[in-house]
């Protein structure tokens, strides 16, 4: 998902590069495990069934922190509601 924020495209390639130091390392394998960051209201997630091995910024859902509803076409994790409720800075 490129976006015209900078700052935020550098933070969704910081998560993507995340999940393949996650991958690599053996901390997850096959689509397990799941990373997310807020920006204001939004959450971006890895997606459900994706693996983090090779995930870029346009393979994350995009959802919305306070209805929860997505804002693009991609499915999150089935631990959305856990992503949700955890605060900012945790």
């Amino acid at each position: 998902m490129p976006t015209r924020n900078p700052e935020l495209q550098s933070r969704l390639d910081a998560l993507c590069d995340a999940c393949a130091s996650f991958y690599s390392r053996s901390l997850a394998c096959g689509s397990t495990g799941n990373l997310s960051i807020r920006d204001g209201e939004d959450l971006f997630v890895t997606p459900t069934g994706g693996s983090l091995r090779n995930l870029t910024p346009k393979d994350l859902a995009h959802v919305s922190i306070s209805t929860g509803e997505p804002r693009n076409d991609r499915h999150a994790s089935k631990e959305i509601p856990l992503h949700l409720r955890i605060g900012p800075g945790v």
